[in-house]
């Protein structure tokens, strides 16, 4: 989710787990929580054993934490602070001892702050934290690192008029010895890392029902209204019993809570017990709710993959990742289709097969680790062991593999045995190719048939990746299937056969992820679209039909499968690939499908009609799309409207930027920002700045900066930089809001618009933020600022004026001075 950066200092010797002297065994934190300061303050209290060889200093990580007192079973300590770490000494007595830090923070990461207000898009009072990667510390001192599990209690004294939940069971609740203040206790028996410690506080609404013996909880602003709260959450209670029975270990945890919060940093975040999500997927419409469902399933996924097995060491978080992702298809599978998830496998094959580095890298790996492709590449070979092994083998050896390490931290090889164990099968193979080594193989495949003999042919490169390849070979009375090991660099299968096939699919179910180039004639590729029982071959045909030629037979397999009754998933490829043809014919029957019930069909066929190459027909078509009444229809048909007549589109995105940002139009404001962007010219800069704000979503402000910055290179002279200067201020304004994502957004932009008194601005927050890769952004930024493409880097004088640097000095040292008293 995050780069790893804070703790390198403390990795091992190949880069990747730090070392620690003892065990953190119970956590126990007493901290009261002030969302009207943004503060924390409080205890945190670890009970602690020395593993290895005696040690008498305990650490642990911390960022600009204010500890004030440190006691080691009940007496003080001596400890020193370092960067990121706090240093307790210890007695070398080989015994466990109980270690308590006071200490307060106003956290920037870690703990993040909500409220309404002027420059805020918030409704509600709310704190939330997100501790992964090694965020956590920001506002909890202790061992922020998946290699370490613990116990958990907690007590935190919040205003009385406030939801407070954390990880756990709720034991009580009591007021406070601070007036308008609660405090409330909770307790988690089974053990956790840090960066899985979750706490929400704020002006919540909460809604329980039970699913499978499993309590849940949803909580939810209180201005959200409680069908929307359930609808959301509610996915949460059918997938809670798939995954139980499953998996075939059940839900380990003593309730399921779900929090749904403002300005959240990502999707979001399954901490053990306590889900916590993106507002974003509430008050969907009907059709809009499969982002709600698949949200929820990833995240409930994780109770068992990241939670009840965690990776140990970020190096295997696609054990993490990777399970969610698989298992959160697996549902919409169970729920929606195979055609539905084919098409997901479509979409993961070719973005896996984008990532040139290993997934989980080992000493012997030729390329650093790749910390963005976990998701993706991590559920095609999980996908790749499902095609393989079969669905009851391979269920079988995961059920295997969360009973033997359920509570545990599980390496890559943890996996392997297990199915190994449970199939009998080695698949080293597939482990030391697919999971460590880099890249992916690129495979094409040929077939031919005479004289009673069908020849498949299966060529890679000089580095060969064995592996089982399935062929399906289509024949007019049925489907034959056969499997090839294909470990050298050409592999062959001779068949014989009475009549010559329709069709030859190889790997028709996506079972090897690979670079694939397959050939057959177009007679072939339709036969395949038409005729294969394999959803996923079937969408292979669709692609390669789009770059031959638009037969009548092409052309009504791909009606056909576009007005089935398939999943919209896989009926919007059949709808993209007829774009493609960019035929006349082609185009009216994209026409046909503005009319589907299902948004999802709609907007791809508004997509699809940028790509005709009969423009009155398309234009047709797009009118009657921007019209649509939702947001995603609406954007798909801006941006191909664009494409072929810029000047009309240009309207309609001035007229559609003036609109508010909120979630329903979003699709809408970023393809209109996208048009001003690529079309636009200096008038269009008024109309973006409204977007440099912190009530933008984050989305919208990355597009606007984008957009304003590159508007703002066609200027010349006073306008520009008035225009600069303008967009520069409204930035600024942003490098200290409560929602990091923006901060860190602001922080770039003004590097990309450059403006030179937006310089001092930037080293100021790079000297005093306490978060590393804020103060990387800002210090790049700045560097930027004086190198613009075109500037030549200037010299430094001697003889610059002393009064002039002198005068710089003072304003950075007021610019700090007004930090320090905001914080």
């Amino acid at each position: 989710m995050l780069t790893l950066l804070a703790l390198a200092a403390f990795a091992g010797p190949d880069g990747y787990m730090p070392d620690r002297d003892f065990d953190l065994l119970h956590l126990d934190l007493a901290l009261t929580v002030d969302p009207a300061a943004g503060t924390v303050e409080g205890t945190a209290t670890h009970r602690v054993a020395p593993l290895g060889k005696p040690s008498t200093e305990l650490v642990l990580q911390q960022q600009a934490l204010d500890i004030r007192e440190v006691r080691v079973d009940g007496e003080p300590a001596s400890f020193d602070l370092g960067t990121g770490v706090v240093r307790v000494r210890m007695p070398a007595d080989g015994k466990a001892h109980e270690v308590a830090l006071d200490y307060a923070a106003q956290p920037e990461l870690g703990l993040h702050f909500r409220a309404p207000g002027r420059d805020s898009s918030d409704t509600v009072v709310e704190v939330w934290s997100q501790g992964q990667d090694n965020d956590n510390q920001y506002w909890i001192p202790s061992w922020d690192y998946p290699n370490d599990r613990f116990t958990y209690s907690a007590a935190f004294t919040v205003p009385e008029q406030l939801v407070v939940a954390t990880n756990g069971a709720r034991l009580d609740s009591a007021p406070a010895e601070r007036a308008g203040f609660k405090t409330e206790r909770f307790a988690l028996e089974q053990e956790l890392p840090t960066y899985l410690i979750a706490l929400v506080v704020g002006d919540y609404a909460v809604y329980t029902e039970v699913s499978d013996g499993v309590d849940l909880e949803y909580l939810v602003a209180s201005t959200v209204p409680e069908d929307e709260a359930r609808t959301a959450g509610g996915f949460a209670a059918p997938q809670m019993a798939y995954f139980n029975e499953l998996l075939g270990t059940r839900y380990a945890w003593p309730v399921y809570r779900q929090a749904f919060v403002q300005r959240f940093m990502y999707g979001g975040m399954e901490n053990t017990s306590l889900t916590i999500n993106m507002d974003g997927v509430i008050g969907l419409t009907e059709k809009d709710k499969e982002r709600a469902e698949g949200l929820v399933a990833h995240e409930l996924a994780h109770q068992w993959f990241g939670d009840l097995v965690t990776c140990y060491g970020w190096r295997d978080r696609w054990l993490n990742e990777g399970f969610a992702t698989m298992y959160a298809s697996r549902w919409t599978e169970h729920a929606h289709g195979r055609a539905f998830y084919d098409a997901q496998v479509v979409e993961r094959m070719a973005s896996a097969s984008a990532y040139g580095t290993p997934m989980a890298r080992r000493s012997w790996s030729p390329e650093g680790p790749d910390s963005t492709g976990v998701y993706d590449r991590g559920m095609m070979v999980l996908h790749m062991l499902r095609t393989h092994l079969g669905d009851e083998i391979y269920d079988a050896g995961i059920r295997l593999y969360l009973e033997r390490h359920a509570h545990q931290f599980v390496e890559s090889g943890d996996l392997r045995r297990a199915l190994e164990d449970v199939s009998g099968e080695h698949l080293g193979w597939l482990f030391d190719r697919w999971v460590h080594d880099a890249g992916v193989p690129e495979l094409s495949t040929r077939w031919k048939y005479k004289e009673g003999q069908l020849v498949v042919e299966i060529d890679q490169g000089e580095k060969v990746w064995p592996a089982p390849v399935e062929i399906e070979i289509g024949t007019a009375e049925d489907t034959l299937t056969r499997t090839v090991w294909a470990d050298e660099q050409h592999t062959r299968l001779v068949l014989d056969l009475p009549d010559r096939p329709a069709y030859v699919a190889v790997d028709p179910r996506g079972g090897v992820l690979a670079k694939w180039q397959h050939e057959q004639s177009p007679e072939a590729w339709v036969a395949q679209a038409k005729l294969s029982p394999s959803p996923y071959a079937q969408l292979v045909a669709f692609a390669k039909i789009a770059e031959t030629r638009a037969t009548p037979e092409a052309l009504d397999a791909l009606r056909t499968a576009m007005r089935g009754d398939a999943h919209p998933k896989f009926r919007s490829r059949a709808v993209e690939a007829l774009g493609k043809l960019a035929t006349e014919e082609a185009a009216e029957i994209v026409i046909t499908a503005l009319d589907d019930e299902d948004e999802r069909m709609r907007a791809a066929a508004a997509s699809a009609l940028g790509e005709a190459s009969a423009t009155s027909v398309a234009r047709k078509g797009l009118e009657r799309a921007l019209a649509d009444e939702h947001g995603l229809v609406q954007g798909a048909a801006l941006t191909a409207y664009a494409k072929l007549d810029a000047t009309s589109a240009l309207g309609v995105a001035r007229r559609a930027v003036l609109g508010q940002d909120g979630s329903g139009r979003k699709w809408l404001h970023t393809a209109a920002i996208g048009v001003l962007r690529d079309h636009g010219d200096a008038s269009d800069l008024p109309r973006l700045q409204r977007h440099l704000s912190g009530k933008s979503p984050s989305f919208v402000l990355r597009q606007a900066t984008s957009a304003t910055a590159k508007l703002l290179g066609d200027l010349e002279g006073k306008a520009e930089d008035k225009a600069r200067d303008k967009a520069s201020r409204a930035l600024e304004a942003l490098l200290y809001d409560s929602d990091f994502q923006t901060r860190r957004i602001a922080a770039s932009s003004l590097g990309n618009i450059g403006d030179e008194r937006a310089h001092s601005a930037l080293l100021a927050l790079a000297a005093e933020t306490a978060v590393p890769r804020l103060r990387d952004v800002a210090r790049d930024a700045a560097t930027r600022i004086h190198q613009r493409p075109g500037d030549k880097p200037e010299a430094p004088s001697e003889a610059e004026d002393p009064e002039v640097l002198e005068q710089r000095l003072d304003e950075l040292e007021e610019r700090l001075r007004k930090l320090e008293e905001r914080r």
